[in-house]
């Protein structure tokens, strides 16, 4: 994602990396220069962008890797599951089409000297669609999870009947296509600019509040939504823990608390690794508060640097919060691994009266050890846990069958029998 670094007028933009690729053909940034600046900004970018890249590379990797994973997984997946692979991709997406950007807006003309010519500027925009289009296409998944999250604890017994595949994929598929389609539209909705100018060569409404207002509003509107539903959430799970109250299946809550916990996680690391690159974005245009030319060239592209290399962190870290903390996803990296590299898959290599002690025990660590109940037609039922030897640690559930007592010297009597 690429900001502005600096601007002499709206129409010549150098570019560090950032939000918004605004390079533009007929600059004379593209030339040589002898201004010691220009040599000392060049490179810089020699030096910067190639690791950024290379982060943008990684990123991709690891990130497609999560996703290709999920052929491991049982079926069917959750809506959590889904969503999640799906944000995976999303930033996948993203850091493929901000490197290619930082390629074409920033190394090739600024550190190389090749101009874009001009029956490129309208791929050079779509990309900068593209672009956009991904980058709130994961803040939608982001709030898409916040929302399952909050039907799942708020809702528990309507879940399943709310969440279905089919709506979980129509979601998703809404998550992809309409941010991506909006800047397209938006980018032909003008007269006389973006693809409606002739070879696509106006586009400086990029360069002024207008949009990048109307582009941080997608950003924050989100975020605050977000807030206030895990606000909610956790006032919820509070207000459940001091209850003691069971509205829904312990192992449940447990499971829905676990999701929200890395959910939240990844949604810190949007706030951390974008912010700063959205403000700046905000803040600095060619009419904003602060103009391009507000600094020197060298401070604005420390800075722009900065918040690309923040940006491209956040979506190297979100792979490793999925397979840290959500255990399908880390099951599915062991099959994946084993399935590829070969090997025996790792199972639990415990004898197995140990397993079945175990089984036993959880069975009977919810039962009481014994137990008479009558039932509606008058008779006892008592169940009882026995030892089957001195000398075995196991322990197995009697249960008689059901009789009619007579008297209480036959309850007595059938009662020495278990």
């Amino acid at each position: 994602m690429q900001v502005n670094s600096s601007a002499d007028e709206p129409g010549r933009v150098n570019q560090s990396g950032g939000l918004v690729a605004t390079n533009t053909t007929g600059s004379n940034d593209t030339e040589t220069s002898s201004d010691p600046t220009d040599a000392l900004i060049r490179n810089l970018y020699l030096l910067s962008i190639p690791p950024i890249l290379l982060f943008c590379f990684a990123t991709f990797v690891v990130n497609s890797v999560v996703v290709v994973s999920s052929r491991w997984i049982r079926r069917p997946l959750s809506p959590t599951i889904s969503i999640s692979i799906s944000l995976a991709m999303a930033d996948a997406y993203a850091s493929l089409v901000v490197g290619i950007g930082l390629v074409i807006n920033s190394l090739l003309p600024v550190a190389f000297h090749i101009p874009v010519g001009p029956s490129t500027i309208c791929y050079v925009l779509a990309l900068e669609a593209f672009r956009l289009g991904g980058i709130i296409s994961s803040i939608a998944h982001l709030t898409a999870l916040a929302i399952n999250h909050y039907i799942g604890i708020l809702r528990p017994l309507h879940y399943a009947s709310t969440m279905t595949p089919r709506t979980t994929s129509i979601v998703i598929a809404l998550l992809w296509i309409v941010p991506i389609a909006f800047f397209f539209i938006y980018f032909s909705s003008m007269p006389d600019m973006g693809f409606r100018s002739n070879n696509c060569a106006s586009f400086t409404f990029l360069l002024y509040k207008e949009f990048r207002y109307l582009f941080s509003s997608m950003f924050f509107t989100p975020l605050i939504i977000m807030g206030v539903i895990y606000c909610h959430i956790f006032v919820i799970v509070k207000r459940h823990q001091a209850s003691r109250r069971r509205f829904q299946n312990s192992n449940q809550l447990a499971r829905s608390v676990k999701a929200v916990k890395t959910t939240v996680l990844i949604l810190g690391t949007y706030v951390v690794g974008w912010m700063p690159a959205v403000l700046v974005y905000c803040l600095v245009c060619a009419d904003c508060l602060y103009h391009f030319t507000a600094a020197d060239r060298i401070t604005m592209f420390v800075l722009y640097t900065t918040v690309n290399f923040m940006y491209i962190l956040k979506t190297l870290v979100d792979p490793i919060i999925y397979a840290a903390r959500m255990h399908e996803i880390k099951l599915a990296l062991k099959k994946m691994r084993v399935s590829i590299c070969g090997g025996v898959e790792q199972q639990d290599t415990r004898p197995s009266s140990e397993l079945s002690q175990q089984r036993l025990s959880t069975y009977a660590s919810r039962r009481t050890p014994e137990r008479h109940g009558m039932t509606a037609n008058g008779s006892f039922r008592s169940t009882k846990l026995v030892p089957v030897s001195s000398t075995s640690n196991r322990a197995i559930t009697m249960v008689p069958a059901k009789s009619i007592f007579r008297s209480n010297e036959d309850i007595q009597a059938n009662s020495s029998l278990v």
